[in-house]
């Protein structure tokens, strides 16, 4: 990871308007793509703050600081902007799927801005626990995903609280496996496919986050937890890693991780579930993609004996580190609609995936510093 700014930028955080040469390092450290660090003042050798910065794809720093009053701020820095000095710049922001709050972040210089946040205990957990932060200032929208913030933004709460002499993150790690005994050296017995890990289920959102942002999926947005256990969806949404809805068209998608099975014979084992579940006419259909070789697209109908029908579209997709995202859409009872719908799912994939890597295999991301752009259009890519 290049650095975009420096440790100067990071100490003028603290509060706008006073100079960065005012301040100097006590400790820092790195933690997930994060540079973490406490400031003292020279002349008076006293605990100032203690700051976070993370560089984005997009060339834009997100920052966030404690002072020595427990006081937060948030900045954001692009070296190619010219802002105007000293100028107010209302926006609006937002965690997840929470209401937008209103602010006014202050140009500190011609590059960095610089918002205090309120002293709420709810906004600082939602920015410890959430997944994407949205802004909205001057016309432009801005996304950010929150990767490692859970970490961080307790470990700079704690830096502040020890007048910046703590800046070492805490995290929990599982406790180490016992040793094999001897007959598990000679034969260990097969190991069930793994459950997605929080950093999988972050950059699954990140994946949905684009597809949404492409012009015939905007009427989509994404749910809650506490909005999908409150649905009356079915269980297999409830049981899907992210969700979204719109003018009654459900998609999610379902992270797939520790197979060694072939896309084909996953895709087999889906339409043979929804064959037995079905208690009518059963049809099933597999379409190939030339864009994309790599992934499969199945869609399968039921029409049950009441006259009701059925119809949901997969798309199965590769990811890098064994990972597949099996993409659900389901919503349209007729089978013409259906398929236009998936094929505008496909149509959103091929593009976040091409666009992303300029070829039909899916890039890794890697952490704040490696996010994929999350809106394309009218809005600035991050």
């Amino acid at each position: 990871m290049k650095p975009i700014i420096g440790l100067a930028f990071i100490a003028a955080l603290a509060a706008p308007g006073i100079s960065a040469a005012q301040n100097s390092i006590i400790a820092t450290t790195n933690f997930n793509g994060w540079q973490i660090s406490s400031f003292r003042s020279p002349s008076t050798g006293q605990f100032t703050h203690c700051a976070a910065s993370a560089n984005y794809r997009s060339g834009i720093t997100l920052l966030f600081s404690i002072n020595s009053r427990t006081q937060w701020n948030i900045g954001f820095v692009h070296r190619d902007w010219t802002l105007s000095q000293g100028k107010d710049i209302p926006l609006q922001f937002n965690v997840d799927n929470a209401p937008p709050r209103p602010g006014v972040a202050t140009a500190i210089n011609t590059t960095h801005a610089v918002m205090g946040l309120p002293g709420d205990s709810q906004l600082f957990q939602q920015m410890r626990s959430g997944q994407m932060l949205f802004v909205t200032a001057a016309g432009q929208n801005f996304q950010f995903r929150l990767t490692g913030t859970s970490v961080v933004l307790q470990t700079l709460l704690r830096c502040a609280n020890s007048n910046g002499t703590d800046v070492a993150t805490q995290t929990q790690t599982a406790a180490p496996a016992p040793p094999p005994t001897p007959q598990q050296r000679e034969a260990p017995p097969p190991r069930p496919p793994s459950g997605p890990t929080a950093e999988q289920r972050l950059e699954a959102t990140q994946f949905a986050a684009n597809l949404l942002a492409e012009d015939d999926m905007r009427r989509f947005r994404l749910l809650t937890s506490s909005e999908l256990r409150a649905s009356s969806l079915s269980d297999f949404f409830k049981a899907s890693d992210v969700v979204w809805q719109g003018d009654g068209v459900t998609g999610s998608i379902r992270i797939l991780s520790g197979h060694t099975r072939s896309l084909d014979a996953i895709a087999a084992e889906i339409i043979g579930a929804d064959a037995r579940d079905c208690r009518g006419e059963f049809i099933t259909g597999r379409t190939a993609d030339a864009d994309l070789p790599d992934i499969r697209r199945v869609q399968t109908f039921c029409s049950n004996a009441g006259g009701r029908q059925a119809v949901v579209a997969y798309l199965f997709l590769p990811m890098p580190g064994g990972v597949i995202y099996q993409i659900s859409t389901m919503g349209r009872p007729d089978r013409q609609a259906a398929s236009t719908e998936d094929q505008r799912v496909r149509d959103a994939v091929r593009s976040v995936v091409l666009r992303d890597t300029g070829s039909g295999t899916p890039r890794q991301g890697s952490g704040p510093a490696t996010m994929t752009p999350a809106v394309e259009g009218p809005a600035r890519r991050l």
